[in-house]
């Protein structure tokens, strides 16, 4: 499970550098800083960086004139682009960002059905070309194209008496 939260956390970065190009953009945003949730430490890091945020029940938002990111809560399934498996549980460390650039979402599910009937599942619900990569039964990816210019990345991993399924979905202006 910290290698999945690892790579939530490589992903957020990512997202969040797309959102700037500059590393002070934040803190020259002119924005008006509301922490809401004065234990959330992205709401204190965002209202130091003159960025608005706000925190509740269902994760952390921190807005400036570039766009939003929102870590934490949950994520609309039917806004990732592909079928969720069956009786997955949502992981709610999910997080979403939008910018003038476009909007992506990451979001992970856990099963304690096992990798193969998982990745069955997928193999039939996508595209025949959408297979990146598998590795025996313990890791696999696929990537599907959007005619608008998005993509969705869906990636499997065997754990031990469960499959994670770490669905990424961008999505063009």
């Amino acid at each position: 499970m910290r290698y999945s939260s690892f790579a939530l956390g490589a992903i957020a970065l990512a997202f969040l550098a797309a959102c700037s190009h500059a590393s002070n953009d934040t803190a020259s945003a002119g924005g008006t800083a509301a922490a809401t949730d004065a234990a959330s430490p992205a709401a204190t890091d965002a209202a130091s960086a003159g960025a608005d945020a706000s925190a509740s029940g269902q994760g952390t938002t921190i807005t400036t004139d570039k766009g939003a990111v929102t870590i934490g809560g949950n994520v609309d399934p039917s806004k990732l682009g592909v079928p969720i498996y069956p009786g997955a549980a949502e992981n709610p460390d999910a997080m979403s960002v939008t910018s003038a650039n476009g909007a992506g979402s990451v979001a992970q599910f856990k099963t304690t059905d096992a990798f193969d009937k998982v990745y069955d599942y997928y193999k039939s619900q996508l595209p025949n070309d959408s297979e990146t990569m598998k590795m025996a039964s313990t890791m696999a990816m696929f990537k599907v194209q959007s005619t608008a210019g998005g993509q969705t990345l869906v990636q499997l991993t065997a754990g031990s008496g469960f499959t994670a399924i770490t669905i990424s979905h961008t999505t063009k202006p």
